[in-house]
């Protein structure tokens, strides 16, 4: 029998008449996908690092999806290939997204699962010292959840870590890296929904469509 195909999701596609997404998101969800789901269990109310990275620098532009018109099955394509950098690059707003091909490009996994984070109790809701020593003693880092739509999948969004100046790589400067990696897990810890109960909308097209 020839192996059933499984087309990447049209609607993951950016299109030239899209725009970036600036809009007050609260009530949606974020969802990153997890590749080992007893990564999900907590010990002492705590979820293993493994649940939030692979290198801990990846804290400080939190890769994630806006769930809505991302749905959560999703979450369980991974892609592949030697050019699968060319998917995750970040769209330009001026070119056709890229169609990942199945088998060649991506895959699913159906043992992925995915956790979930609340915009509206992170975006600009979280803020963190850094750690000594500072330059300035009121040296802060503010999450900001930012759109960042990549040229195969327009629901991208990074949660970054900004300072006043908005600067969003001053925390991944070498000596604080560490230490802030941690701060920023533990606030995600408490953040974090496994089981999401509730029913998500697609998002509205004057949200993201031009005109």
């Amino acid at each position: 029998m020839p192996v059933t195909q499984s087309p990447y999701p049209d609607r993951l596609l950016p299109r030239l008449h899209f725009r970036k997404i600036e809009t007050d998101l609260s009530g949606y969800y974020l969802c990153r996908g997890v590749s080992d789901p007893n990564s999900l269990n907590k010990v002492n109310d705590t979820f293993p690092e493994s649940l939030f990275y692979d290198r801990h620098t990846e804290l400080f532009d939190y890769s994630t999806n806006l769930l809505g018109t991302y749905l959560l099955e999703d979450n369980q394509i991974v892609l592949i290939g030697e050019n699968k950098k060319d998917f995750y690059d970040y769209w330009d707003f001026k070119s056709e997204g890229l169609t990942p091909k199945f088998e060649v490009n991506f895959i699913r996994d159906q043992h992925r699962t995915c956790i979930f984070i609340p915009i509206e109790s992170i975006h600009q809701k979280i803020t963190l010292p850094l750690p000594v020593p500072p330059k300035k003693p009121e040296d802060t880092l503010t999450a900001h959840v930012i759109h960042t739509p990549t040229r195969s999948n327009f629901w991208h969004f990074s949660i970054r870590w900004v300072d006043q100046n908005g600067d969003f790589e001053k925390a991944k400067k070498s000596d604080w890296q560490s230490r802030m990696s941690s701060t920023m897990r533990h606030a995600l810890n408490q953040l974090i929904i496994i089981d999401l109960d509730v029913r998500i909308a697609s998002v509205p097209h004057e949200i993201y469509m031009k005109g």
